[in-house]
């Protein structure tokens, strides 16, 4: 079994048996990993754990076999297993064409009705433009959090109108964001540092609510061109849409298109992909302008504070004056998992 290069697919395992979810192989053994829990705290990734010791994660770019050696990992779940690393295609080839034949396998195979999830960035804008080359009455869902300094609508709206199409604008209140948060939580099956893959839960949520079967994003684009391997937020928007029942469809990991991406060098700017955009119809100011990262604003969960001291006795980690969104999501997490001793 293998875990693709970037991380989008989610591959757990324990002696036994393996899944997509650490929900299917948790039994009655839910201690948490103090090793997970501790690099979560510090603000550092470990993507070959979960935060439960009996369940451990195949990391991005690496393939679970049984060998009986024990491989790289170590501990219970690693008695009969081994997890190493494989080394990923890679393919010189023009990359517009690599883009528009993987939305073609997409477009042809993805069950309907079909929409394409639209930010105002550069990556969903190409995947629109591409999309509607081959299916016209394709529906852009815009999602706009009504949170300050959070959200881009203009330049979504924007974006369809070059286009040439209507997106249709789900709007969620600060309260409804909030409100989210436990339900997007259980289907990561993971804390997080900031709120934002919670947008993609609530994005995941309204294409079911209005009756879509199949989403295509631009996700997966800054991963690859980047080479970030974290798996910090691809995973996420995995999750939110398996937990939704909706299929997410991203072109960028197809495996033509990251085998096209790796033959070139790392670049953060995405170069060769503006220039793939500067043909499409699609803002200029898309191809020409940097990317502005935007991360969900600081926010209390209002978590109460008894079950926040709980937690840091659970953990053996002393709770800071502030404790903030990691703290907030990993109660949540354990609420979730129904983790208390």
């Amino acid at each position: 079994m293998r875990r693709d290069p970037f991380g989008f697919t989610r591959l757990y395992y324990t002696a036994e048996d393996h899944a997509s979810t650490v929900r299917a192989l948790l039994r009655s053994d839910r201690r948490l990993d103090a090793i997970a829990i501790e690099a979560h705290l510090l603000g550092r990734l470990d993507n070959s754990r979960t935060c439960f010791a009996a369940v451990r994660a195949v990391p991005p770019g690496h393939e679970l076999v049984d060998d009986g050696t024990g491989g790289a990992a170590s501990g219970p779940a690693a008695q009969r297993r081994a997890v190493r690393p494989y080394q990923a295609r890679v393919g010189a080839a023009d990359l517009a064409s690599s883009l528009r034949a993987a939305i073609a396998r997409i477009v042809d195979a993805a069950p309907r009705p079909l929409a394409v999830a639209l930010s105002g960035g550069l990556d969903s804008a190409i995947v629109l433009a591409l999309v509607r080359e081959l299916a016209p009455a394709v529906t852009p869902l815009v999602l706009v959090p009504q949170i300050a300094d959070y959200n881009e609508t203009d330049a979504a709206h924007e974006t369809a109108r070059v286009a040439g199409a209507a997106a249709t604008v789900i709007e969620v209140s600060a309260v409804e964001f909030g409100r989210a948060v436990p339900s997007a939580i259980a289907a990561f099956e993971t804390p997080l540092y900031n709120l934002h893959p919670v947008s993609k839960w609530l994005l995941a949520d309204a294409a079911r609510t209005r009756g879509f079967a199949s989403v295509i994003s631009g996700d997966g684009a800054d991963q690859v061109f980047t080479r970030d391997v974290s798996a910090d937020y691809l995973p996420l928007a995995s999750a939110a849409f398996a937990a939704a029942g909706l299929g997410l469809f991203t072109p960028f990991l197809d495996d033509d298109v990251v085998a096209c991406v790796l033959a070139l060098p790392p670049d953060p700017e995405k170069r060769a992909l503006r220039e793939v955009g500067a043909t499409l119809p699609i803002p200029p100011t898309l191809v020409r302008d940097r990317k502005i990262s935007r991360l969900a604003p600081p926010m209390s969960l209002g978590i109460p504070a008894a079950k926040l001291r709980d937690l840091a006795t659970l953990v053996r980690h002393e709770l800071p004056a502030s404790p903030g969104v990691r703290w907030e999501t990993l109660a949540l997490l354990v609420d979730s998992f129904q983790a208390w001793p």
